[in-house]
C-alpha cells in the first residue's frame, strides 16, 4: 500500500482497508507522525513491522498484538556520536541545535549520553535554520563577546586604544552539531572564522544529504559522524546502492535510498 496524503490519519484508513483485504503482514516505512496515529490504536489488528519509532517507546510497548519496529532514527546516531567522542577521551562539549523539535530531540540524546559517560555539557546555543549567518550566536557560545569585553576595559584603564584580537573560550574539547545539510554547511565554515576550526567537531548523518560528494561536502571536511554502509561508496552495499540507484530513479532522495536498504533488511526479518 502507498499513500501520498500529509494527514496523519491517512494510516488508519490503510489499515482498515489492510485488514479488510485480508492482508497477512503489514510493512510500514511511515513519518514518525503516521506511526503514533498507528500505535494510538488498542490493537495491531495483524502482523506489522514499522520502518521507524513512535515519538514515545511507550506507546509501542501498550500497543496489543503482533507488532514490532525498526528504524535507523536520528537520536541513535546522536548517542553513538557521544559514545565516540567519550571514547577518544572528549569530556567537554558544546552543542548548537537547529531550534526545532528534531534539533531538541538530537541534541537531547546527546546530552544524556555524553554526561552518562562522564562528559559535562558547557553550553548550548539553539540557532533558526533560516538564519544564514550564525556570528552573533558564535560570538555568545563562544565567549568572545567576553573576550571583546576585556579588552575594552583593559582601554579604559589605560586610557588608550590597544589592538585586540577575540579569543574564543579553551573550556571545551569538542562542539556537537545537531544540524541539517545546509545548516551545516553554513555552520562549519563560520566555526573556522571564528578560530576553533581545529576544535572537534561530531554530528549525525543529517549532515550530509545521502552519499558524500566531495564538490557538495567541502565545507563539512573534518566533521565525525557515523555513516550506514549503504552510503559509503568504498562499501560492499555502497556498490549496491550504486547498482539500485541505476534502476530506480528516486533513490535521488536520501531518505527513500535509506528506506531501499531499510526495506531489504525488513524483508529478512519478516519470516522471524
Amino acid at each position: 500500500f502507498r499513500t501520498v496524503a500529509d494527514e496523519e490519519d491517512a494510516i488508519i484508513g490503510l489499515w482498515f482497508e489492510a485488514r479488510e483485504l485480508g492482508v497477512d503482514f503489514l510493512i510500514g516505512p511511515l513519518e514518525r507522525a503516521q506511526v503514533d496515529s498507528l500505535v494510538a490504536l488498542p490493537d495491531a489488528g495483524l502482523p506489522i513491522l514499522l520502518l521507524n519509532h513512535p515519538s514515545s517507546p511507550e506507546q509501542l510497548e501498550a500497543m496489543s498484538g503482533d507488532i514490532h519496529a525498526i528504524g535507523l532514527i536520528p537520536e541513535e546516531e546522536a548517542e553513538l556520536a557521544a559514545v565516540q567522542a567519550l571514547c577518544l577521551g572528549h569530556r567537554r562539549a558544546l552543542i548548537m541545535a537547529q531550534s526545532s523539535d528534531w534539533g531538541r530531540r538530537v541534541a537531547e540524546a546527546f546530552r544524556s549520553t555524553f554526561e552518562l559517560g562522564g562528559g559535562r555539557i558547557m553550553d548550548q546555543a539553539d540557532y533558526a535554520p533560516t538564519q544564514p549567518d550564525h556570528s552573533a550566536l558564535l560570538e555568545v557560545l563562544l565567549n568572545l563577546d567576553r573576550s571583546e569585553q576585556r579588552a575594552a576595559e583593559v582601554r579604559r584603564l589605560v586610557g588608550q586604544d590597544i589592538e585586540s584580537v577575540p579569543q574564543p573560550r579553551t573550556d571545551v574539547d569538542l562542539i556537537f552539531l545537531a544540524a541539517r545539510p545546509d545548516d551545516a554547511r553554513l555552520i562549519r565554515p563560520q566555526l573556522r572564522f571564528q578560530r576553533v576550526g581545529e576544535l572537534p567537531v561530531f554530528a549525525t548523518s543529517a549532515v550530509v544529504e545521502g552519499a558524500p560528494q566531495a564538490e557538495r561536502d567541502d565545507d563539512l571536511s573534518g566533521i565525525t559522524l557515523p555513516l550506514p554502509p549503504w552510503f559509503i561508496d568504498e562499501s560492499r552495499f555502497g556498490a549496491e546502492r550504486r547498482v539500485a540507484e541505476r534502476r530506480f530513479s528516486q533513490l535521488a532522495s536520501p531518505v527513500l535510498s535509506g528506506l531501499h536498504a531499510l526495506g531489504a533488511d525488513a524483508l529478512d526479518l519478516v519470516r522471524w
